[in-house]
C-alpha cells in the first residue's frame, strides 16, 4: 500500500502526469506525522490544473475535536515537494500555518509553522510514534513576531486598548516612565521622579537658616591638603549663591563672623580653633555650583612645608 502511494505521488508531483485534463484529479490519501509532536495529518491530494490540492484533518493527538487542513502541494526547484498548509483548531479557531517541504523517495522531510515550532516531517501511513502535542500560540504568533515594523504608526490607540489590559507589570520601566504616585513630606521639596514612578524629596533650606559642622585633618609633612566637608544635613536647595569664605584664625570674630556657630547671610566662616603649623587657608574647588549645595572644600597651606601639621576648625553658612 505505501508503495502504491509513493509511487502515485511520485508519478503526479513528477510532473509524469498528461496535463490535458482539467477535471479534478485524486491522488489519495496520505499521513503524515509532525515530530517531535503526536499530531497526525491526515490529507486527501487531488490534482486539479497542473495543481495539487490538499484537504484533510489534524487529529490534534487525539483530542474529542479535530482540526481542519487546507493547502497546497507543488514541486520547488530544488526537486523537493513543498506543502503550504493552514490549520484551523479546535476549539477556538486559531490559525496556525505550516510550511513543509518532503522528498519523493521517502515522502518525508522537515517544516515549521507560525507559532514558532519544527521539526520532522514523517510519512506515517501507520501508527505514529507520540509525542506531547504541538503547541498552539494565542493568536498563532510566535513572541516577537510583531515589532514596530509591523505596526502602522498611530495604529494601535486607546479605542484598540481594553481598559487595564497594560499595567505596571506589562511594561519595561527602562523604556516607559510609570505613574508618578509618590509625594513629598511637609518642609521637602521634590528633586527627582525615579522610573517606576517613586519620587526622590530633600529638605529645603529656608532664608536665614544657619548649617553648621566642623571640619578636621592632619598634614603630612612635605604637602599641603584638602578639607572636605560633607556635614551639610540636607542639600541646599537649588539656585543657592556660593557663599563668600571667610576665615577666622584661632576662632576670632568678627562683623560678618561673629562667633563659632554663627554667620551673616551668604557667608562661609570657618574657625580655626585648633591648628599647627599652618600658614594660609583658601576655598578649595568644591564650592562651584552646583556643588556648594552638598559641602566645601578647603586648601590649607602649610608654614614649614618640611614639617607636619594639623587643622581643627568650626563652620557655619547662613543661607541668603
Amino acid at each position: 500500500m505505501r508503495f502504491t502511494r509513493v509511487l502515485t505521488l511520485t508519478l503526479l508531483l513528477g510532473v509524469a502526469w498528461p496535463v490535458t485534463s482539467a477535471l479534478a484529479q485524486p491522488v489519495g490519501m496520505f499521513r503524515w506525522q509532525t515530530q517531535p509532536y503526536c499530531n497526525i495529518l491526515t490529507i486527501a491530494v487531488v490534482r486539479q490544473a497542473g495543481l495539487y490540492l490538499m484537504d484533510g484533518t489534524d487529529d490534534q493527538c487525539g483530542a474529542p475535536q479535530q482540526a481542519s487542513i487546507v493547502g497546497l502541494a507543488f514541486q520547488n526547484p530544488d526537486g523537493t515537494i513543498g506543502f503550504g498548509l493552514t490549520i484551523v483548531t479546535a476549539p477556538g479557531g486559531t490559525p496556525v500555518h505550516i510550511d513543509a517541504a518532503i522528498t519523493v523517495a521517502t515522502l518525508g522531510g522537515t517544516w515549521r509553522d507560525s507559532a514558532g515550532n519544527s521539526g520532522t516531517f514523517i510519512f506515517t501511513p501507520g501508527a505514529g510514534t507520540g509525542g506531547p502535542p504541538r503547541p498552539v500560540l494565542p493568536g498563532g504568533l510566535p513572541p516577537g513576531s510583531v515589532t514596530a515594523i509591523q505596526i502602522g504608526a498611530g495604529a494601535v490607540g486607546a479605542s484598540e486598548i481594553v481598559d487595564g489590559a497594560v499595567g505596571a507589570a506589562d511594561v519595561n520601566i527602562a523604556e516607559v516612565q510609570l505613574r508618578v504616585t509618590g509625594t513629598c513630606t511637609n518642609g521637602q521639596v521634590l528633586i527627582g521622579v525615579n522610573a517606576n514612578g517613586t519620587v526622590v524629596c530633600t529638605g529645603v533650606a529656608q532664608s536665614g537658616q544657619v548649617f553648621s559642622g566642623q571640619v578636621a585633618n592632619i598634614q603630612p609633612a612635605n604637602a599641603s591638603f584638602t578639607l572636605v566637608s560633607g556635614s551639610y544635613p540636607v542639600p541646599l536647595p537649588p539656585g543657592t549663591p556660593s557663599p563668600t569664605l571667610e576665615y577666622r584664625p584661632g576662632a576670632t570674630t568678627s562683623a560678618t563672623c561673629p562667633g563659632i556657630g554663627q554667620a551673616t547671610a551668604g557667608r562661609l566662616c570657618v574657625y580655626g580653633f585648633n591648628t599647627l603649623n599652618i600658614s594660609s587657608i583658601s576655598l578649595g574647588g568644591g564650592i562651584s555650583p552646583p556643588s556648594q549645595r552638598f559641602g566645601f572644600s578647603l586648601d590649607v597651606i602649610s608654614t614649614i612645608v618640611a614639617s607636619e601639621g594639623y587643622f581643627i576648625a568650626n563652620w557655619a553658612y547662613r543661607v541668603p
